[in-house]
């Protein structure tokens, strides 16, 4: 993968504002990244389903699919989410340390209630209400290695620059980790210039998802074209703890000062709500092509970010160790607000009826451009500084996010009547400029009766980023991890026709 423009981003990122966090690309990619697919049947075809009905998941794709329900429905799902991560720092020879993360989720809940107009137009007017899950936000990640550089080293070139945050740097400032001498303002560490082997590892973990609250009608006209549009109500938690850890691995206790260890633990809690509208269409030919469009608004968040931060240090004094109280950050609040890309979904889907063959076969073409992801920090704040910084960052997702075009290809198979058979398979651009492309396979078994269903998907996909956990002038001094990952979804889905 090419990841050298993923790092300069986060190196830009990491510059903006002198706090644990910044509220900039990585959140704007995060939150406006989901797939919408939370039915078991939809994941099964690989989320194609744009010029396909009669599914709850039609709210959070293309919401005229709604209108093909001749009968009120119940449905319920759930689903396991499993991410397992191989970490490395890039250019040291060490093992890929490997982490697993599995969470239950509720993916879906909602009611469809199917009306038939008395009109000889309108055969059906429709209305929907449901919970979709859109994304999930777990993962673990672990890496390790020896190496020469130090995150002590980023705190002091952040203070020759007279750059200091409570949530960083000034924090090793209060425990002796990086430290004036005769108040010379020419900060010190007890590593500089020595080429200590230094160990360091750090755990990152992050909780969290992202759910919709919508509210759809669509109607069937004529049997020509379905109309449908839903309001969306999406709302997000997200969690980030990260823990690093140093320690001298050539350690030589006889010196006056010689650093020994470090411990630097970073906490992130994020909570928004927003909402979005959905717009949609599905035009029906005599020869039993469908073909879909559909228009989503932007998503416009409102997010809030809680933080802290604690460092510890300990060394060396001439044989003695030397282990002051951590310091702790305050608490940290900021309130910024998020509009994600709008975005334009086209399918084309056939049903076949061959016989004992039938079916139907799906493709969607998603178009968004994550240059049109906008973060505001003035919204809520009196500090002059926010909008210069709102400035920078959203030049930055405007120089370094692109354009996408998401394909997502799905069938499905009706065997004796009452079973499914589905495959699906998507290709996935990243938002990154000038990276490469994700793609998943999928699968899915159903069973279909008169007043009931159940069905079982399963999802396959793979991605690699890369992570920068400190970083200086010369970036050839940053260190630099590779995260690659495999993620596995599974869901099940019942529903009631009543």
């Amino acid at each position: 993968m090419k990841l050298h423009n993923l790092y300069i981003l986060i190196l830009l990122n990491s510059m903006l504002l002198s706090s644990a966090y910044s509220q900039g690309i990585t959140e704007a990619v995060r939150y406006s990244s989901g797939f919408n697919s939370p039915t078991a049947r939809v994941l099964g075809v690989g989320g194609a389903f744009g010029a396909m009905g009669g599914d709850i998941s039609s709210l959070n794709i293309n919401p005229a699919g709604i209108g093909d329900y001749n009968k009120g429905e119940f449905v319920f799902g759930t689903s396991i989410n499993n991410v397992s991560s191989d970490a490395f720092i890039v250019g040291l020879e060490s093992d890929n340390q490997k982490k697993n993360s599995s969470r239950f989720l509720v993916d879906n809940l909602g009611f469809v209630f199917a009306k038939r107009p008395n009109s000889s137009s309108w055969l059906t007017s429709n209305f929907a209400i449901g919970y979709l899950k859109t994304a999930s936000f777990n993962e673990d990640f672990y890496y390790e290695g020896i190496n020469q550089t130090s995150i002590l080293s980023q705190f002091q070139e952040q203070a020759f620059d007279g750059n200091f945050s409570e949530f960083g740097n000034q924090l090793a400032v209060e425990t002796g980790a990086i430290y004036e001498i005769n108040g010379d303002n020419y900060y010190h560490t007890d590593i500089e210039g020595r080429n200590l082997p230094i160990f360091k590892s750090q755990n990152v973990e992050r909780r969290g998802s992202s759910g919709e609250l919508a509210f759809g009608w669509a109607g069937n006209y004529r049997n020509n074209v379905n109309f449908g549009l839903s309001l969306g109500i999406p709302i997000l938690s997200f969690e980030e703890t990260k823990i690093y850890e140093e320690n001298n691995d050539a350690i030589d206790i006889a010196n006056q000062f010689e650093f020994s260890d470090l411990s630097y633990i970073e906490k992130l809690e994020t909570s928004g709500v927003g909402f979005n509208i959905k717009l949609g269409a599905v035009v029906k030919t005599g020869s039993n092509l469908r073909f879909g469009v559909a228009f989503h608004s932007p998503t416009w968040y409102s997010l809030n970010d809680d933080y802290y931060a604690t460092f510890d240090y300990s060394y060396y004094d001439s044989g003695n160790l030397v282990n002051d109280d951590p310091a702790k950050s305050p608490d940290g609040h900021f309130k910024y607000s998020l509009s994600t890309p709008w975005k334009a979904i086209g399918s084309v889907g056939y049903l076949f009826n061959f016989g004992s063959l039938k079916g139907f076969a799906n493709v969607d073409f998603e178009y968004l451009d994550y240059r049109n992801n906008h973060i505001g920090y003035n919204d809520d704040s009196e500090n002059p500084d926010d909008l210069y910084n709102e400035l920078l960052v959203n030049n930055q997702i405007d120089d370094q996010l692109d354009k996408v075009l998401n394909v997502r290809m799905g069938t499905e198979l009706v065997i004796a009547d009452f079973y499914r058979a589905r495959l699906g398979y998507e290709i996935l651009p990243s938002p990154f400029y000038d990276d490469v492309n994700n793609s998943a396979f999928s699968a899915g078994l159903g069973y279909r009766g008169d007043g009931f269903y159940i069905d079982l998907g399963l999802r396959f996909g793979s991605k690699s980023s890369g992570y920068l956990p400190y970083t200086f002038k010369n970036s050839d001094d940053d260190l630099l991890v590779n995260v690659d990952q495999n993620q596995t979804k599974g869901n099940l889905t019942v529903g009631f026709k009543f």
